[in-house]
């Protein structure tokens, strides 16, 4: 039986998520389809993913939340700035709204610090997602992979719109 999405609980990081971040992280690179990226180019990509990285890109400023259900991570979304760096969902738990919150409250977060702007280097498999929310397609980059091996990414950018009400505030 799937569990619902309704149970689904957003938080910030903590520092035990590490290494369950690390695991939705290399299961969620390892299951693109081959139309975007090779299976060597997915495997560099995933290489060396670890739970000290979130950790230390944590202190140094880069602001994570995760999804849960109940006490299972099953997806996460790091943003620095005016800029989401990665948002990542357990395969299973894919097209069923997980992504859209995350992304959504990034935003919400980015436009409470004042930015009326942001963008995301999206792989490849990910541009329709971000298109979806309103995201508008930048320039093509070559990124480098963790493993070595370049792999095309696009820049997308999205214009936030101003804040309606106070909410609480999202850091």
């Amino acid at each position: 039986m799937r569990q619902a999405v309704s149970d689904l609980v957003v938080r910030p990081f903590r520092q035990a998520d590490g290494e369950t971040m690390a695991v939705v992280h290399r299961r969620a690179i390892l299951a693109t389809s081959d139309r975007f990226y090779s299976e060597s180019q997915r495997r560099n990509w995933a290489a060396g993913l670890i739970a000290d990285s979130y950790r230390r890109l944590a202190d140094d400023g880069e602001w994570f939340e995760v999804a849960c259900i109940g006490e299972r991570l099953i997806g996460f979304c790091g943003r620095v700035d005016d800029a989401i760096r990665g948002l990542y969902v357990e395969p299973a738990w894919q097209r069923r709204g997980v992504g859209r919150l995350l992304a959504e409250r990034a935003e919400a977060a980015i436009r409470e610090r004042g930015h009326t702007h942001t963008a995301i280097r999206s792989s490849l498999p990910a541009v329709d997602f971000y298109r979806a929310l309103g995201y508008r397609d930048g320039e093509t980059r070559v990124h480098q992979t963790r493993g070595g091996e370049p792999m095309a990414v696009l820049v997308m950018h999205k214009q936030l719109a101003p804040a309606t009400e106070p909410g609480d505030r999202i850091r």
